[in-house]
């Protein structure tokens, strides 16, 4: 793994696919959930302007990962 890549995944998901794309973010969210049952939802989001605010609300929730990960994820 190169540097910038290292750096890279520490910002947001990354997916490479069986034909070498490399998605990221938002894009890569999709890809997993059309691999895991949500297929049509998926494509439908996939398609702008639908991808536009899913990109943005990622961005702000890989920015502020820690914070998120305290609302969800607290011990009981």
């Amino acid at each position: 793994m190169t540097p910038s890549l290292h750096r890279a995944c520490a910002r947001s998901v990354h997916v490479i696919t069986a034909r070498g794309h490399i998605l990221r973010g938002a894009r890569a969210v999709l890809f997993f959930l059309e691999h895991t049952g949500w297929g049509c939802l998926a494509r439908f989001i996939a398609h702008s302007p639908l991808i536009w605010p899913l990109e943005c609300a990622y961005c702000i929730v890989a920015a502020h990962r820690s914070l998120f990960a305290r609302w969800f994820f607290r011990d009981e």
